[in-house]
C-alpha cells in the first residue's frame, strides 16, 4: 500500500468492532431510508434536509462497542480476536525478505551449502532468535518439516521457493503469532541495545577513570620518589638513618635531636602532602605543631613503635618507603570507589618484625602491593574469609 497507516485499515476496524456496527447500521440507514421514501416518516421538509452520512456516523456514535454492553458483546470479541489472528499472519508474510536472508546465511553456513529437513528446526530457532521471540515462535512451529518436501525426496536439498510456499501455507493454517508478539521481541531488542550502549558508555567512563588514576598515580608516584630521594640524600635526615639521631617529638629542640629548622623540613612536609595529611601551598621550613600532628596521624595508624618520642630510624624508614606510599594509593582508589577483587597475603618477616606482603588486585585490574602490620594481617585474612567485598 502507498500509505503504510492505511494497509490494514480492514483489520483496524475489525479490531476495534466498529465492522458489526457499521454492518448493522447500513442495515438500520436501508431500513430507514425506505420509510423516508415510502412516506411513513417525515414530511418534505425532513426529506429533503436527510443526510445519510450523518444519520450513520450518529448510529456508530451511539453503538460503538468500545462504550456499549449488549448481547453482541461476546460476538465482537470474537470478530477482534480473528483479526489479531490475521494481523499476526500479515506480520509475518511481510518479513519474507528477513526469512529469505536467514535462509541464505543458514545455507552458506553448511558444508555443502544446502539446506535439508535437518537444519529447519535450526532455522525456525534462528529466525525466533532474530526477531526476539524467547521461543514464542519456535513453540509454535511443527515437530517435523516432511511436508515440505514431496514423499520419497526427504533427503533432497530444499530450495528458499519450496520452504516458502510450505512456511506460508503453514501460517494461514495456523495460530503462529500475533502482532504484539513481534512488538514484544521489537521492545525487548531496544532494550537489549540500551543496556548494552549502556554497558559501553559505563566501559568508555570505566576505562577513562582508570587512565585517570594512572596517571594520578604516576604522578603521585614520581613526586613521591623526589621527595624520597631529598630526604635519603639530605645530611641532617642521614643522621637520624644512620646515627640514631631523632627529630623531636615536640616542637622544641632536644640535645641529640636533629634540628626543628631547616632546609630538611620542607621534604618531611611535601611527604605528608602527598600522604593527604596537609594541605599543600606551605612553605614553612620549621618542624611545628601541624607537622607533629601529621606524623603522629600517620604514625598510630601504622602502629610504630614510640612514635610520640619523635621520628626515628624505623619511623623514617616506613615514612619513605614504596609499599607505604602505594598502600596509601590505593586506600584512596578505594574511597573513590575501587575495591580489591584478589588479595593474597604473604608473610614478609625478617628477624623479630612481623610483617607481611599484601598483594591486591583492584577492580580495574591493577595490582597493589603493600606492606601491612601482623594485626592488619590477620584482620584482611578474617574478612576475606567472612566474604567481604572492598577489603
Amino acid at each position: 500500500s502507498f500509505c503504510p497507516e492505511l494497509r490494514d485499515f480492514d483489520l483496524h476496524i475489525l479490531e476495534s468492532g466498529i465492522f458489526p456496527v457499521l454492518v448493522q447500521g447500513l442495515d438500520a440507514l436501508v431500513l430507514h431510508l425506505e420509510s423516508l421514501r415510502s412516506g411513513a416518516k417525515g414530511d418534505e421538509g425532513v426529506r429533503a434536509r436527510f443526510n445519510p452520512l450523518t444519520w450513520l456516523a450518529q448510529f456508530l456514535v451511539r453503538n460503538h462497542p468500545s462504550f456499549t454492553r449488549d448481547f453482541r458483546s461476546a460476538a465482537y470479541g470474537e470478530v477482534r480476536e480473528a483479526a489479531l489472528t490475521e494481523r499476526g499472519r500479515r506480520e509475518i508474510h511481510r518479513r519474507k525478505p528477513q526469512v529469505e536472508a536467514a535462509f541464505l546465511a543458514a545455507e552458506r553456513r553448511t558444508e555443502g551449502g544446502k539446506l535439508t529437513l535437518v537444519h529447519m528446526p535450526l532455522l525456525i530457532r534462528q529466525l525466533d532468535e532474530l526477531w526476539s521471540l524467547d521461543g514464542a515462535f519456535e513453540s509454535k512451529m511443527p515437530d517435523t518439516y516432511d511436508d515440505i518436501l514431496p514423499p520419497g525426496h526427504e533427503t533432497e536439498a530444499i530450495t528458499f521457493e519450496a520452504f516458502w510456499e510450505w512456511f506460508e501455507a503453514y501460517v494461514d493454517r495456523h495460530e503462529v503469532l500475533r502482532r504484539e508478539d513481534f512488538e514484544r521481541g521489537a521492545k525487548l531488542r531496544e532494550q537489549e541495545a540500551h543496556i548494552k550502549k549502556q554497558r559501553e558508555t559505563e566501559e568508555v567512563e570505566r576505562r577513562a577513570r582508570q587512565l585517570e588514576r594512572a596517571s594520578q598515580k604516576e604522578s603521585a608516584m614520581r613526586d613521591f620518589e623526589s621527595t624520597r630521594k631529598d630526604i635519603l640524600d639530605n645530611p641532617t635526615w642521614q643522621r637520624v638513618l644512620k646515627d640514631g639521631a631523632i627529630l623531636t617529638g615536640g616542637v622544641e629542640e632536644d640535645e641529640g635531636s636533629i634540628p626543628v629548622q631547616g632546609n630538611h623540613i620542607p621534604p618531611l612536609r611535601k611527604l605528608f602532602e602527598l600522604y593527604n595529611l596537609l594541605a599543600p601551598g606551605t612553605t614553612s621550613n620549621s618542624w611545628d605543631d601541624t607537622l607533629l600532628a601529621c606524623w603522629q596521624e600517620w604514625a598510630e595508624a601504622r602502629e610504630i613503635d614510640d612514635y610520640k618520642t619523635g621520628i626515628a630510624r624505623e619511623g623514617l624508614e616506613m615514612l619513605t618507603d614504596l609499599g607505604q606510599f602505594k598502600a596509601h594509593l590505593a586506600s584512596v582508589q578505594r574511597g573513590a570507589g575501587g575495591k580489591f577483587a584478589v588479595c593474597v597475603i604473604m608473610d614478609n618477616s625478617q628477624d623479630d618484625e612481623e610483617r607481611f606482603e599484601l598483594e591486591c588486585v583492584d577492580d580495574d585490574g591493577v595490582p597493589i602491593c603493600f606492606n601491612v602490620t601482623k594485626v592488619m594481617a590477620e584482620e584482611i585474612t578474617q574478612a576475606l574469609l567472612a566474604g567481604q567485598q572492598g577489603v
